[in-house]
């Protein structure tokens, strides 16, 4: 590859994911391909070893590589409408696909909520301590991808507690978007933000392990609002133009005075 063809950009992770998934899509990366080293890589497009490894967790959230310990990183199998559906506008960080996700996951997990105060087990409840426990080890030694694991973990277990399998892979179905989304708009994570996110972690277990389902589903609520503010933060609807679809209507409707 030429030097022409090397990244310049400001976001150089992104640009060396897209310049995968365009070389997979163009067979140049097939099935079962086995991806160039990191160090090939970054002499391919240029860029530093951060950028690469931040392209590769991005590819393996989203499903279109997986990682074999051992071996390398190697080519999923997937279509090349996967591949389209995945990257038109879902992955980046728009405001209306991040909105769109976002009002998903909330109904997802309002809904499961509400479930998972009546059938919850102790085992649940266990899981979800555990995973606030993870989150706050790995967010205050810095490991960011850890606390993104566990934050997802934790609503991936609540969810989970609602006994339902459909609700359950819902979640599941929009889990790598989440995640890549999550890896954006957590880089502004600050110490204050970490502590809230555990009290209001913290307080949606009580209320599942009181099996108060409308103080579990305001409490939901009340954190779907704070994560969508986080995103809000680091969006932008491409265009310049100031955000005019917050969707506060849909959280001050469940939200309570809790």
């Amino acid at each position: 590859m030429t030097d022409s063809n090397r990244i310049v950009v400001r976001k150089r992770a992104d640009q060396v994911r897209d310049r995968i998934v365009e070389l997979i899509r163009s067979g140049e990366f097939r099935e079962g391909d086995q991806l160039p080293t990191e160090p090939e890589l970054m002499r391919r497009f240029g860029v530093g070893r951060s950028s690469v490894r931040a392209a590769i967790q991005s590819l393996v959230g989203l499903g279109v590589v997986e990682v074999r310990p051992g071996r390398g990183t190697f080519v999923r199998r997937l279509s090349v409408d996967d591949l389209v559906n995945i990257f038109q506008g879902a992955v980046r960080l728009d405001i209306s696909s991040a909105q769109h996700l976002h009002e998903v996951r909330a109904m997802i997990e309002t809904t499961s909520s509400r479930l998972a105060a009546h059938r919850r087990t102790e085992d649940d409840l266990m899981e979800m301590r555990r995973q606030i426990e993870l989150f706050a080890m790995d967010h205050a030694a810095g490991n960011l991808d850890g606390s993104i694991e566990a934050d997802l973990a934790f609503h991936r277990a609540m969810v989970s507690a609602a006994g339902n399998p459909v609700l359950l892979s819902l979640l599941d179905s929009i889990g790598g978007l989440l995640r890549e989304h999550r890896r954006e708009y957590g880089e502004n994570d600050d110490p204050g933000t970490r502590t809230r996110v555990i009290l209001e972690h913290d307080g949606i277990v009580d209320a599942l392990a009181d099996r108060d389902a409308r103080l579990a589903e305001a409490r939901v609520a009340r954190h779907m609002r704070l994560i969508w503010d986080q995103i809000a933060a680091v969006s932008s609807p491409g265009n310049g133009e100031p955000l005019d679809s917050h969707p506060e209507w849909y959280f001050d409707s469940l939200v309570e005075d809790v």
